[in-house]
Parts: C-alpha cells; structure tokens; sequence
C-alpha cells in the first residue's frame, strides 16, 4: 500500500503537540509561544516527505497526498501563524498580511479637534478594525490625528465611506465618538480600518471599545476602561482605577495607582507597579508581575499558562498558591498542606512574609506558580 503524502507529517504533528503539553507543564515557555513554531517545523517535514517519495518512488508510480491528513496539516501550519503572531504582536488582524494580502490600501489623513462643554463628564470611543493611541493632556479638547484605509479605488470615496460611518455625539455628561463599518466582511470594498492618535483632557473618564485592534492609553488622572479583541491592550501611567477586557490579544498594565483588572483570553497578562487592589485573568498565556511595592489584595489566575510573580523582600504579603499540572514555589518559606504526598505536595503552598497584611492569590491549572524578590 502506498504511503501517501501528509502521514508521517500528521504524526510529527502529534508528537510534537505532546512534547510542547509536556515542555509546557515544567518549564517556564508558554505554550503559544512554542505553538507558533510548529507551522516551520510541518512546512518542512512536508517537503521532506515529497523529496524522500521522488527519491524512493517505483517507475510508474504518482504522488498521492492524504487529503485528510492535509486537512488537518494546513489548519496547524495557519494557527501555528496565527499563534506566532498574537505572542508577538498580541493581535490576529494583522496577520493577514503574513498571508499576503494587505487589506484596506487606499488611506487618507484625519485631523479632527472638538471642543468639549464643561459639564462633560465621560469619553467615549466605539471603533471597528482600529489602532488607538490615546494621551492625556491639559486643556478641554479632543484632538484625533491618523488615517483611515479601505479598499475604495479613491481617496474621495475613502472621506466619503469614513463621514457617512463616523458619529460624534456630545450631551450634557458624555462625548461619544464611534464609527460603525457598513459592511461585516473582511473583503468588502468600503470596510474600514484606523490608525489614530488621539489627545484628550486627562482628569475625564475615559471608555473604549475596539474590535479587532490594539489600544494604548497613556497619562491619564481618572478611571479608563478597555475592551479590544485581537489585539494589544497596553496601559500605562494611571491614577484611577484600570478595566481591560481582551479577547485574542496581550493586556499590559503598568504604573496604577488604583486599582486594576485585566481579562484576557488567548494571550498573556504583564503588569508592573501596581499601588491598589489587582485582579488579573487570562485562559491561555502567563501572567507576569512585577511590582515596586504591594499596596493592595492581588488576584491571579490562568489556565494554560505560569504565572510568575516579583516584588520587594520587604512587602507584607500572605501568599497561597495552587496549580494542577505544575510546582509552587520560590523565595518564600513555604507550608505545604499536601507534605504527605510527594506526587501533589509541591502543588500548592502558602506563606507570610513580614507582616502579611496583603493577600496574593495565585491560581493555575497547567503551569508553575513562582515568586520571587527584586534585587
């Protein structure tokens, strides 16, 4: 019987996924980031494959691929691009042009300013497919600089496509800018996409809402919250309070005063100085802190993923810990609960440091806990 082409690369596909569970439960590689190189090793083991066929194949004889074999190796080689991706850029739209195409190629300049009233208490951004870039400054006004791509064969059809999809609406406590694309496919001519930096009043709360695309918010003196599918959500210098909320994409929280949540899914958590109440969450990543000082109750939990903790050796801290598949463990006198079974005792732990006034509870289920203290 013949060996049709794709069956020994769908096997390596196996073994492989096996080693990167196994490598993911004992060392400190998340496992998206060893998946994104699986499509290199199948690309080649499939030209391997063909090479070793025409070296050894009978006269007569034709090369055959197994179609269900295939199937499966040409989904893993693009979710092995997709994975690549996300770890490094922490979003997925991106990735098209990976692909070789490149969507939304006709462009145009915005320079946007509105006055806002005295009363207005809210910002509010809503945009599709955009990149966000949002700085806090002095003054009352909001001004959006950038461009805006779509497939439209002009520039004119471009302003004409972005005018009749953008809203602004200011009422008596809100200023509300959204833009609504016309059309949900990917390939649609007039399908939008934006690159904006935008400066607003920095002591107002801010609320943004972003579909497939990253948001960075920097310098800002009152609450934020984010919400962004595929792709980075990155915070940073904050005196209020901090939600993220990401689906397919990197959270990165840094210099809160408040307090700060981050959920994300397929994708990992990074954080640093935190001053208030923390809760951090993803399904599929690590989640890494590292902090000056401990000021408030932590909460931290993934799934597939370690997490890694650091602060100073003089925080008052009380930690617990608990993973299914990995060790607890670090620079901290440990108490294990389980110490009369060696298989699950370094499962868990807790322990007090110095005066244990703040509560740091880590969570997994495939990965390590540790914590360590800054140099």
């Amino acid at each position: 019987m013949m060996n049709r082409i794709g069956r020994k690369s769908l096997g390596l596909l196996f073994l492989l996924m096996g080693g990167i569970f196994l490598a993911n439960q004992w060392t400190s590689v998340e496992f998206v980031q060893m998946f994104g190189y699986v499509g290199s090793i199948l690309f080649i083991a499939i030209i391997v494959e063909v090479i070793l066929f025409y070296r050894s194949r009978e006269p007569g004889t034709t090369i055959q691929f197994d179609k269900g074999a295939m199937v499966v190796l040409v989904i893993a080689l693009v979710a092995s691009s997709g994975a690549q991706y996300i770890h490094t850029h922490g979003g997925v739209v991106q990735g098209f042009s990976l692909y070789g195409w490149e969507p939304n190629k006709t462009s145009i300049q915005i320079e946007e300013t509105y006055e806002l009233a005295n009363d207005v208490q809210s910002i509010q951004f809503s945009l599709p497919s955009a990149n966000l870039k949002i700085v806090g400054g002095k003054g009352n006004k909001v001004k959006l600089t950038g461009t805006v791509k779509s497939n439209e064969k002009s520039e004119s059809e471009v302003q004409k496509a972005f005018e009749k999809a953008r809203e602004m609406e200011m009422t008596e406590n809100t200023f509300h800018y959204e833009v609504e694309n016309p059309s949900f496919s990917l390939f649609s001519r007039n399908h939008l996409s934006a690159d904006f930096t935008i400066e607003i009043p920095e002591n107002r709360p801010l609320d943004v809402q972003v579909t497939n695309g990253s948001v960075e918010v920097n310098d800002m003196l009152n609450d934020i919250q984010v919400s962004t599918t595929n792709g980075r959500a990155d915070i940073e210098t904050i005196t209020g309070d901090v939600s993220v909320q990401n689906t397919n994409g990197i959270i990165s929280v840094r210099n809160i005063e408040g307090t700060t949540e981050g959920i994300t899914t397929n994708g990992r958590v990074l954080a640093e100085n935190l001053s208030g109440d923390t809760r951090l969450k993803t399904t599929n990543g690590t989640v890494e802190v590292e902090s000056k000082k401990v000021g408030g109750n932590w909460e931290l939990e993934t799934t597939n993923g370690n997490i890694t903790i650091r602060v100073p050796e003089d925080s008052d801290v009380t930690v617990t810990g608990e993973t299914t598949n990995g060790t607890v463990d670090g620079d901290l006198d440990w108490v294990r609960e389980k110490e009369e079974n060696f298989m699950r005792m370094y499962n868990e732990g807790s322990a007090v440091h110095n005066d244990g006034t703040y509560d740091i509870n880590a969570k997994g289920t495939n990965g390590m806990i540790r914590v360590s203290f800054l140099n």
